[in-house]
C-alpha cells in the first residue's frame, strides 16, 4: 500500500495534470477554431468578389463555395463538441481527485503532517468550472450559427440557380 507522502503526491499531480489538460484543449479549441474561421473567410471573400457576369454562372459559384465552407464550419461544430466533452472528462477526474483527497484529508495521521490542500476554495473551483466549459460552449454556439447561415445561404442561391433565373437584389 502507498505511503500517505506517495498518496498526497499522487492526488497533486494528478490535479496539476488535470488543470494542465484543461488548459491545453482549451488553448487547441481557440488556436483550431482561428484556423477554421480564417479558411472560412477567405472563401467568404472568394464569394464577394466574385465577377461573373452571367447570373446564373455566379449563383452556381456561390453553391460550390458555400459547399465547400460547410465541411468546414461542420468540422468547426464537432471540434467544440468534443472539446466540450474532454474539459467536462478532465473536470469529473478533478472532482474524483477532490473526493481522494478529502477521504485522504480524514486520517489521523494526515493530521498530524499537516499538508496543504492541493486545490483552490470550492467555490472558485466551481467558478473556474464554469468558466472552463463556457468557452467551447461559446465556439459551439458560434459554429453551429455559421453552418445555420451557411445551409440557408445554400438552400437559397441553390433554388435561384435550379429555376435558372438571378438572385433578385
Amino acid at each position: 500500500m502507498a505511503t500517505l507522502e506517495q498518496r498526497y503526491e499522487f492526488i497533486c499531480r494528478g490535479l496539476d495534470h488535470e488543470a494542465n489538460v484543461t488548459n491545453h484543449r482549451l488553448t487547441w479549441a481557440i488556436l483550431f477554431s482561428a484556423g477554421l474561421f480564417a479558411a472560412t473567410t477567405i472563401l467568404m471573400n472568394a464569394a464577394v468578389n466574385l465577377r461573373a457576369e452571367d447570373i446564373q454562372a455566379r449563383n452556381g459559384w456561390y453553391c460550390v463555395l458555400l459547399l465547400l465552407m460547410l465541411p468546414t464550419a461542420s468540422f468547426g461544430v464537432w471540434f467544440s463538441w468534443k472539446t466540450l466533452d474532454g474539459v467536462a472528462a478532465a473536470q469529473r477526474q478533478f472532482g474524483y481527485l477532490r473526493r481522494q483527497f478529502k477521504e485522504l484529508a480524514n486520517e489521523p495521521s494526515f493530521l498530524e503532517k499537516d499538508f496543504p490542500r492541493p486545490y483552490g476554495d470550492p467555490r472558485d473551483h466551481k467558478r473556474g468550472n464554469a468558466v472552463a466549459r463556457t468557452m467551447p460552449m461559446v465556439l459551439l454556439s458560434i459554429w453551429c450559427s455559421v453552418v445555420g447561415v451557411e445551409l440557408a445561404a445554400l438552400l437559397y442561391y441553390s433554388w435561384w440557380w435550379a429555376h435558372g433565373t438571378g438572385v433578385p437584389l
